[in-house]
């Protein structure tokens, strides 16, 4: 409202006297309604600390500390402008703090732990001035990977009026996937992609008042990444630190198996190497064998496993040429280990005639004849195997199919005879050569899971060289299913290693509050298994009295084992969708027919929410675990 103009001969006394009541009314009123909302919508809670703006006067704040424990004030911001203080607040007491601002600047005073009061100083003898809107986009949020959240701008205000539009951007996103919807209003939804490993992406609320006026604030939204199976962790001299994702493709005691990691974080604790088997989602896990290997190998060379737990040493890795099936030159893509993947072109691809994908790979001749190489690959899945289990699960989880769909894939032979020949076909990415006449197949790689945080895991299989006339191989895999980070070929003659088998001597799992001794049925593959539910960990430390001295020029790295099978248990699905048993049978027993059809929604993810509600929700480990 606009200072009315004064006209002294005009004005009775006593209309005078009135209208200064009047005026003075109002501006108390409007005072106290900005410090009544600021009050009411300021306040800041924390599990530590509350402070509240109480008032200003001139350059000066008067802040409140209404927490149980005294608060310090360690900065202020002007405008981004930091200015440092040391201001302690005793509990229940009003302090102030002297800045100094000019009119309409953002004012953010902030504790020693992060907790904030945000206001805009408006200066004495400033009539008519607009005070700016307050941008509040709380957080920071946290959400697991493929699932939603909806973030909040309902804090934010205006003093001297009311907010007229939001406006959310992504403005930092390492993952290039994530999205919001409904981003003009104060409560949009964050859509978080699949990741590797824990993200922070970073999201802007810019704010619009009725005198179009705008601020903005900026909050972070991490999007957890959660690995399905059982999660090994190791003692690493301080805490446990998580080793890989276990077991990972079997599904059914049918694809029951012993998978391999690496395990280099490894320290002695007490003369004994200490691990953790910790089942972190919705599953049952059964565990048959655990074990660790020691593997002293000379220090100038590296050593690589195989998922089935061959032991590969390595000194001098070489590049290698690559043409794919569309014509492109990857070699640059498959030189380093860089995170800058390959992957099919579904797009370009008629998934009705041909499923698979490849590439062409040109080794470099070695100095010296050789009979045998060692071919080393770091790949992943794609999203697209993520989608197919889900798919599949869609119709088994949650409903009044499940266990009877469990005990056809475990027991029907009709139903899984198709799944099980396409089953490493699907997953398995081929190494071939050309005889004169077709394509042969010597080894087969399995990718490693995208939702391990560690994604980038080298392996390694072995190169018949005897077979290759001109050097040349062929990687053949399921369009689609796979992203290839780095390949190259060693040449290296084979070293003398020495690898020592530790038993375990203590298995212990923890079942809430209970505890079972469990090691009889983790030593050894036989018909006895420790089951292991959501929650659930096992315990147990390998003797190492037995062990030899490392020999000097030679270093030591471990290789973990863990054999078993699980059950996904969960999530439900929506109570109201429907559960068609029949298409879902006909799907398993076509392998290809289901991935014409899956391919489809894997390109199309607008209009086949599968990420909405598929996703297995995580427990965190009762157990220490490294920060990173």
């Amino acid at each position: 409202m606009k200072k009315p103009k004064s006209n002294r001969e005009g004005i009775n006394p006593v209309i005078g006297v009135v209208l200064m009541i009047v005026v003075v009314v109002i501006i108390s009123i409007s005072v106290y309604m900005w410090t009544y909302k600021f009050t009411e919508e300021k306040q800041v809670e924390a599990p530590q600390e509350k402070i509240l703006l109480e008032s200003t006067e001139g350059n000066t704040a008067y802040i409140r500390n209404l927490s149980e424990n005294d608060v310090i004030i360690d900065r202020i911001y002007i405008n981004s402008k930091v200015e440092d203080v040391n201001i302690l607040i005793p509990k229940g007491e009003v302090k102030k703090i002297n800045f100094n601002a000019e009119n309409g600047d953002k004012i953010q005073i902030v504790t020693e732990k992060g907790t904030k009061v945000i206001f805009h100083y408006i200066g004495e003898g400033t009539e008519n001035v607009n005070m700016m809107p307050i941008a509040d986009a709380d957080g920071p949020y946290s959400v697991n990977e493929g699932s939603s959240i909806v973030l909040d701008g309902t804090g934010s205000n205006d003093p001297d009026g009311v907010i007229t539009s939001y406006h959310w951007e992504i403005t930092n996103d390492p993952t290039g996937a994530a999205s919001l919807t409904n981003a003009d209003t104060a409560t949009p939804t964050f859509h978080a992609p699949f990741v590797s490993s824990d993200t922070d992406v970073e999201v802007e609320l810019t704010v619009t008042d009725d005198n179009s006026a705008t601020d903005t604030d900026t909050t972070t939204v991490t999007i957890n990444n959660v690995p399905v199976c059982p999660h090994l962790y190791g003692w690493d001299g301080e805490r446990y630190q998580f080793i890989s994702s276990m077991i990972p493709n079997s599904i059914l005691k049918r694809y029951e198996s012993t998978y391999y990691h690496t395990a280099d974080c490894l320290k002695l604790r007490d003369d004994h190497y200490d691990l953790i088997l910790f089942e972190a989602v919705s599953e049952k896990a059964w565990i048959n064998n655990v074990g660790l290997r020691v593997v002293d190998y000379p220090e100038d060379r590296k050593m690589v496993v195989s998922r089935s737990g061959e032991i590969y040493i390595v000194k001098n890795p070489q590049p290698v040429e690559g043409i794919d099936s569309y014509g492109n030159d990857v070699t640059s893509l498959l030189k380093e280990m860089d995170g800058k993947y390959w992957s099919s072109d579904l797009s370009t691809k008629d998934i009705q005639k041909e499923l698979n994908d490849w590439i062409i790979l040109k080794l470099p001749k070695p100095e010296t004849p050789i009979s045998e190489a060692k071919l080393l690959i770091a790949v992943r899945d794609s999203n697209l195997p993520d989608l197919a289990l889900w798919s599949i699960m869609h119709y088994l989880l949650g409903t009044p199919n499940s266990e009877y769909v469990i005990h056809t894939l475990e027991r029907e032979t009709d139903l899984t005879s198709n799944f099980d020949n396409d089953f490493e076909d699907v997953l398995g990415i081929k190494i071939q050569y050309w005889n004169g006449t077709e394509w042969v197949t010597v080894n087969t790689v399995y990718p490693d899971s995208q939702q391990n945080p560690f994604d980038r895991v080298l392996q390694a299989v072995s190169l018949p060289l005897n077979k290759y006339g001109d050097n040349e191989i062929r990687i053949l895999m399921t369009s689609g299913m796979v992203e290839i980070d780095y390949i190259a070929v060693d040449y290296s003659e084979n070293v003398d290693i020495n690898i020592t088998d530790l038993q375990p001597v203590k298995a212990v799992k923890y079942s809430n509050s209970t505890k079972e001794n469990v090691l009889d049925k983790i030593r050894e593959i036989d018909d006895s298994y420790a089951l292991l539910e959501q929650g659930d960990y096992i315990h147990y430390t390998f003797d190492t009295s037995g062990l030899n001295p490392i020999e000097k020029g030679y270093a030591r790295s471990f290789v973990a084992y863990v054999g078993g099978y699980y059950y996904i248990t969960g999530p439900e699905v929506p109570k109201n969708k429907f559960y068609n048993l029949f298409w879902a049978e006909n799907l398993v027993k076509s392998p290809d027919k289901f991935l014409q059809w899956l391919i489809v929604r894997y390109l199309h993810p607008e209009n086949y929410s599968y990420r909405k509600y598929y996703y297995m929700d995580a427990v965190a480990p009762p157990f220490p675990i490294e920060d990173n």
